[in-house]
């Protein structure tokens, strides 16, 4: 039990993709791309958990979170994870022209990602209400490295306008909107239970 609880998340996520793809002209107004290339991800993500009890003996008779002055942490449960995978992408793109050099576009490509991923779970209640874990007072404080297969799957689409330069280089600017899902990819422990650390696989969607 708790009267104040916060909370801080911290994400990083980059992406490098190497495309390597032909163009065929299916008909008139419709054409559509081949692609695959290496791809390379790394990302991070940091949780931190702090909880306060202003009230005494809600927890077996014991208050054990010291009282809220600012100072005195009640208890604290931080995790942070961090993956590097890299593998093969493959997929298809598509053109369909309305004229004046503007079309619409999809796009979809899936990939099959190897890498290793970095977890440390921290998670300690503050017993003496001092504002610090002694090693008595710390649950757990653990660091696994393993090693994962993922999968991912992007989704794309919008309006494109062409122009060609030269017959050796076309400009193409994109306006669309874009999902991407990582199946499996993070590790992440559960904030709410304190004296027990229940470990979940989940996925790391994004889109915008």
């Amino acid at each position: 039990p708790a009267d104040l609880a916060r909370a801080r998340q911290e994400f990083e996520f980059n992406k490098v993709n190497l495309e390597i793809g032909r163009r065929f002209k299916v008909a008139n107004t419709l054409s559509m791309r081949f692609f695959g290339g290496p791809s390379i991800v790394w990302f991070d993500s940091e949780d931190k958990f702090q909880y306060w009890d202003n009230t005494p003996g809600l927890l077996l008779g014991l208050n054990l979170f010291g009282p809220f002055d600012g100072t005195n942490l009640g208890a604290e449960v931080k995790t942070n994870t961090s993956n590097v995978l890299y593998g093969f992408r493959f997929g298809a793109d598509g053109d369909f022209k309305l004229g004046h050099n503007v079309s619409l576009y999809g796009k979809a490509a899936g990939s099959l990602l190897t890498g290793e991923q970095q977890h440390d779970t921290f998670r300690a209640i503050d017993g003496n209400r001092n504002g610090t874990f002694s090693a008595t007072e710390i649950f757990q404080d653990t660091h696994t490295e393993f090693h994962q297969v993922v999968t991912a799957l992007e989704v794309a689409a919008g309006v494109a306008y062409d122009h060609k330069i030269n017959e050796n280089f076309n400009l193409k600017l994109a306006l669309g909107y874009e999902f991407t899902n990582y199946f499996n990819a993070l590790e992440r422990t559960d904030a709410l239970i304190i004296l027990r650390g229940n470990r979940v696989k989940s996925d790391l969607g994004m889109h915008g």
